[in-house]
């Protein structure tokens, strides 16, 4: 199941670089193209010409008619704002009325049978609007002119007659529509001017506008009344403290004293208990308490108050003891009570008026909060009053109009111009026709193109490769080849230098991408030092051993120690990428052959080659001992890096045994040469032995060929020249070096 998928989305990412599949192909496209477009130009030769006639109706508007939207009986009209005469093709073209022309016109085909007026509204007939006028041209191909002439006469006849019905009806319509109309219209503004009435009535409110402006205005009058209250009322209440103070009455009391002062009947009974009360006190002064004279004293005196007590109630209407000083108040005394009590009595008054205009405030806040509601209840029922008196009016109006459109015999449209027999045939069908062989043909390649494509099974993109694969794209290698066309090459470039671009042609591109590989391994893992590296592929002739050798000299460059180890057994490559000695090498050293320091190479500064030495009968049993297992533990201690150059993983089954011997794995995939098949197949085999890789190196890149700008260079920052090239170019060390 998920090969499918993988395959469906290599098939659609196909689709979208069609240019540089055809590119792949185009010599089939070609083909294609060719015999489709010949195919469909020999059927237009024999189908033979067709001829065209055209007429034109021009549409008008009957000024003396209406409906009930403002809009004429007649009129070219529209809904939603979109365009009348759309509507009007539309009409002119629709089905019935050509099938009317088609009965007609007995219009039949070879068989016999009446022609389909879709077949013919499709194909033949053709309506389209003048451009900056209301004119319709209708146009109609056939094999006779004669026959395309009298059908497009009748077409337009027809389409008029049934305007002129369509427009009687649609009065007729109308009128009955009106009719019953205008006594609901007439009962709905009486029952909206009803609603308007009542609402006034029941909250007492002719026009909500001028009612806000008078609770404003008589708002603002209370606000400054009680102001000027308030003002008063502590004027008063200030002036009754002070006469308080000096009279030392309160309100109540000095209106009782004053009352008091006032009866003659108080008064002189005030005088008597006086004159007692000053006898009783010289009494006491000559006599003992018990002697008579006092004691009638002290009896008179009590008389007399008594009696005071009865006529000060009966004149104040308050039951209380009173004494003589009480009731005979004269002078400035009496005028500071007579003036409190008065003051008493203005402020009574300004607290009342305080009340009165504060629950007056009140009420008309209240109203002025109500108001916006009834204002807007108020104006909702006058729109429906308006809206109502404007339906009736306009219904009113429009009955004598539609009376009028009922009657009338004419319709919005008159021919223009009739058809006529043509004796030109046209060239257009035979140039559409062209085209579509064209189209037809571009199909046919683009068809021939994705068959193609679809059977070859080579990973043909870089992005292939990494959906493939399901991993990091570590590096991109462009393509290097002697005498091609890439701007990477030069014509002269020795072959050998081919091998080792990151030695011999350091500043070409393809040398920088080596060094860009080296510096993308560098940065993956920055918290596991990768020593011990696994250079493999999926099948032969994808570069691995290219790759591990140019990866080696980047990293030397950089002052790191390397080792290459060339474990490809079968077919060891690095003696001849290093043009060294293979005579003593890794199969050597493993049955411990030959000595480490005669072995080990050293091919530049800080790199080392370990060649693969003579070819074993059993390169398996020697690359999955514990030998080998400790040849690669005792080179991880001793170098920076170890590069490991392995068989294919699908070629031999000793890369398995030493990817588990690495810090990790680089695989190296070259698009063109590894089949999608071999690519699942090293896949679901890494799964396998659960071993993940740490990246995969796009090799032999054409990059012409990728949708994805994965390589980029600029002139400016590459020797191009081949004689500057020449002169920086280092030389190999070609002696052994103890380790």
């Amino acid at each position: 199941m998920k090969s499918k998928t993988s395959d469906l989305q290599s098939f659609l990412n196909d689709l979208r670089n069609l240019r540089l599949i055809f590119f792949r192909r185009w010599p089939f496209a070609v083909l294609a193209f060719t015999l489709v477009t010949g195919l469909v130009g020999a059927y237009t030769y024999v189908k033979g010409v067709t001829y065209e006639s055209s007429g034109k109706i021009l549409l008008e508007r009957e000024k003396s008619t209406a409906s009930l939207v403002e809009t004429e009986i007649g009129e070219l009209t529209a809904i939603g704002g979109n365009d009348p005469m759309a509507t009007e093709v539309e009409i002119v073209r629709s089905i019935p009325i050509v099938q009317q022309v088609v009965n007609v016109m007995d219009l039949r085909d070879d068989d016999g049978v009446l022609l389909k007026p879709e077949n013919l509204v499709k194909k033949r007939l053709k309506i389209e609007k003048v451009r900056g006028t209301d004119l319709l041209k209708i146009s109609f191909t056939s094999d006779s002119p004669d026959e395309a002439a009298d059908f497009v006469n009748r077409l337009m006849a027809i389409y008029l007659q049934n305007a002129i019905v369509a427009d009687r009806q649609k009065a007729n319509e109308l009128r009955q529509f009106v009719s019953q109309q205008l006594p609901q219209m007439a009962l709905a503004v009486r029952q909206a001017e009803e609603s308007l009435r009542r609402f006034q009535e029941a909250n007492k409110l002719v026009n909500a506008d001028t009612e806000a402006k008078l609770l404003t205005e008589g708002l603002d009058e209370i606000q400054r009344k009680s102001s000027a209250t308030r003002i008063e009322l502590n004027k008063a209440q200030a002036r009754y403290a002070t006469l308080q103070q000096q009279s030392g009455f309160t309100a109540e009391q000095a209106v009782t004293v004053d009352a008091l002062s006032q009866s003659p009947g108080v008064s002189d009974v005030a005088e008597a208990l006086q004159v007692a009360e000053k006898q009783l006190l010289l009494a006491r002064n000559h006599y003992e308490e018990l002697h008579p004279k006092v004691l009638d004293l002290k009896e008179q005196v009590a008389k007399l108050g008594a009696l005071l007590d009865t006529r000060a109630a009966q004149v104040s209407g308050v039951q209380r003891s009173v004494t003589a000083v009480q009731t005979q108040v004269k002078g400035v005394r009496q005028d500071l009570l007579s003036e409190l009590v008065k003051i008493q009595a203005i402020k009574v008054e300004l607290e009342r008026q305080s009340r009165s205009l504060e629950a007056e405030r009140q009420h008309y806040e209240q109203k002025l909060q109500n108001l916006p509601r009834l204002q807007k209840t108020q104006r909702e029922l006058q729109r429906r009053i308006e809206a109502a008196q404007a339906t009736y009016a306009t219904l009113l109006k429009k009955q004598q109009e539609i009376q009028v459109t009922a009657n009338q015999q004419g319709s919005n449209g008159r021919i223009i111009e009739y058809a006529k027999a043509s004796d030109k045939f046209l060239l257009k069908p035979i140039a559409l026709k062209i085209i579509l062989g064209i189209l037809l043909g571009g199909m046919a390649a683009i068809g021939v193109v994705l068959l193609l494509e679809l059977r070859d099974q080579s990973v043909k993109t870089v992005q292939e490769a990494k959906t493939l694969f399901n991993s990091t794209l570590l590096g991109v290698i462009p393509l290097v080849e002697k005498g091609g066309s890439s701007a990477l090459l030069c014509s002269n470039i020795d072959p050998h230098d081919l091998r080792s671009p990151v030695n011999m042609l350091p500043h070409y591109p393809v040398g920088e991408a080596y060094r860009m590989l080296q510096s993308n391994l560098r940065f993956m893992h920055t918290d596991l030092r990768l020593k011990t590296l696994v250079v493999t592929s999926s099948i032969a002739g994808e570069g691995k051993s290219t790759t591990v050798a140019n990866l080696a000299t980047s990293m030397a460059q950089q002052g790191h120690r390397v080792l290459i180890i060339d474990a490809d057994l079968r077919h060891p490559t690095q003696h001849l990428i290093w043009e060294s000695s293979n005579l003593a090498g890794l199969s050597d050293l493993i049955i411990d052959s030959v000595d480490l320091r005669i072995a080990i190479k050293k091919e530049l500064d800080n790199l080392h080659v370990l060649t693969a030495g003579a070819i074993p009968p059993e390169p398996s049993a020697l690359l999955d001992s514990e030998r080998m297992s400790a040849l690669v533990e005792r080179f991880a201690q001793t170098y920076d890096y170890v590069l490991i150059d392995t068989p294919p993983l699908l070629a031999t089954s000793e890369s398995r045994s030493l990817c588990k011997m690495a810090d990790g794995v680089i695989l190296t995939v070259r698009p063109r040469v590894l089949r999608r098949s071999s690519a699942i197949a090293a896949k679901e085999l890494l799964e396998q032995i659960n071993l993940a890789i740490l990246g995969i190196v796009a090799n032999g890149v054409t990059l012409k060929d990728e949708p994805h700008s994965y390589f980029h260079y600029d002139d400016k920052y590459y020797y191009r020249s081949p004689v500057s090239m020449q002169e920086k170019r280092p030389q190999p060390k070609k002696h052994t070096q103890t380790v």
